[in-house]
């Protein structure tokens, strides 16, 4: 977990102190890491591929994945996971953009048992993943 992006959420109180947006979204955006684990077939679905579908369903296409920790390999490699769930290209936010969304996720949740998807909270399961 060295490889990954330390990130801190702040609540702005006024206009004043916010940064100016260089792009502005209309849609959620998701914010993971594919750092740490990722390169271990496991932890890539364990920890990415499964929490980030849970994450992003409930937008039915409608949201943008922001990528921090970069790997070029894992983006290339699991380039079906991303555009499934999602209708918009990646975003890199370790680029030196301020990018202001209407609400972001920061992190993937996920359920506490690992490859799970637990239909009390969810109203679909492992068979819409593949």
């Amino acid at each position: 977990m060295r490889d990954t992006r330390k990130w801190s959420v702040q609540q702005v109180t006024s206009f004043q102190e916010m940064p100016q947006c260089t792009r502005n979204h209309t849609v959620p955006g998701i914010l993971f890491s594919t750092g740490g684990y990722t390169g271990n077939h496991f932890h890539e679905f364990a920890d990415v591929v499964i929490p980030l579908y849970i994450n992003s369903q409930k937008y039915d296409g409608e949201v943008q994945f922001l990528i921090t920790d970069k790997r070029s390999w894992w983006i290339t490699k699991d380039k079906a996971v991303l555009q499934g769930p999602s209708k918009y290209e990646a975003i890199n936010i370790d680029e030196d953009v301020v990018h202001c969304f209407p609400i972001t996720t920061v992190g993937l949740k996920r359920h506490p048992k690992d490859l799970i998807l637990d239909p009390s909270l969810y109203s679909y399961s492992m068979k819409e993943i593949s």
